[in-house]
């Protein structure tokens, strides 16, 4: 009896946990969880005219994606300067992903004394608070770039000036339903492969970060490294060898190029990039995880 009440016990912790972290990260603020997609906007504004506008930047789609794929003529109807910013903001979401689980991981255990001293609560379940509420976010500014494209499609598709506003309406219905019923879910799929590693993460930077408070200096110097040297300004493509292929080490990488490559260019994810992402980060989790548990019986001597 007791064991078959424990997942129910766990799953409503863990719901109210996250829903209190995110209550807490817009209390009194008048805009509320609007912040989780207001800031990557302005963001996006901003880099979209540094890097389009003063560096003339330009982003290229995969030379080896058919151009027959289903859905990908809407999204040639779309203007390059759109795409562009697109392509930016994918960037900056999973950035944002990253960052918000690297800068808050190292004192999620210091910030929470008056669990760490109670002995029944499961310490490990913060990490996991973490990684949902960070993943939460994600969606949110998911949902903005997916309204945002689904607008300038309809638009752009529309126009007289596009080629596309001439086709039958067999492959009108074909390029929309193959986009909305194929891509736009599988993007939501690429999104959840980043769970692990931000689990791996959250548990190993909580360990460390309790009894090493100098790691919390540390943390943006390294998200402006994992900025610079992965593909969030520019894409893979556009590094040479062996650099292109030296940049997956990056956690950005990976999920960042196959969320474009589904949502922007209308092609199948590299399900052999996603996959091996996905067992590095199951094997990460797992080592994060031993590492959280055995440490955590200090915990309440240093905090």
């Amino acid at each position: 009896m007791i064991k078959a009440q424990k997942a129910p016990q766990s799953g409503t912790l863990l719901k109210a946990l996250v829903l209190r972290d995110l209550s807490q990260r817009y209390r009194g603020s008048r805009l509320g969880i609007f912040w989780a997609f207001l800031l990557p906007l302005l963001l996006l504004a901003v880099y979209s005219f540094v890097f389009r506008t003063i560096f003339a930047a330009r982003w290229q789609i995969e030379p080896e994606i058919d151009r027959g794929v289903v859905g990908l003529e809407l999204l040639k109807t779309l203007p390059e300067g759109f795409l562009f910013a697109c392509n930016l903001f994918i960037g900056l979401l999973v950035l944002s992903v990253f960052s918000e689980v690297v800068n808050r991981a190292p004192k999620l255990i210091v910030e929470q004394p008056q669990l760490v001293r109670r002995v029944v609560f499961p310490l490990p379940l913060l990490g996991a608070v973490l990684t949902i509420s960070a993943l939460i976010q994600a969606f949110i500014q998911w949902l903005v770039l997916f309204i945002a494209l689904i607008v300038a499609m309809v638009v752009f598709a529309g126009s007289s000036h596009s080629s596309f506003q001439s086709a039958s309406a067999e492959t009108l219905v074909s390029a929309w339903a193959g986009w909305l019923l194929v891509q736009v879910p599988l993007s939501v799929l690429v999104l959840l492969y980043l769970a692990p590693m931000l689990l791996a993460i959250s548990w190993t930077f909580a360990a460390v970060g309790t009894y090493f408070r100098d790691i919390a200096h540390l943390t943006p110097a390294l998200m402006s490294v994992l900025m610079f040297l992965g593909p969030v300004f520019y894409p893979k493509s556009a590094l040479p060898d062996p650099y292109s292929e030296w940049i997956l080490l990056n956690p950005l990488t990976v999920v960042a190029e196959q969320l474009r490559r589904v949502l922007l260019q209308g092609a199948q994810p590299d399900w052999y990039q996603l996959h091996a992402y996905l067992v590095v980060g199951l094997v990460l989790a797992w080592l994060g995880r031993w590492l959280f548990i055995r440490v955590q019986a200090g915990f309440a001597d240093v905090v």
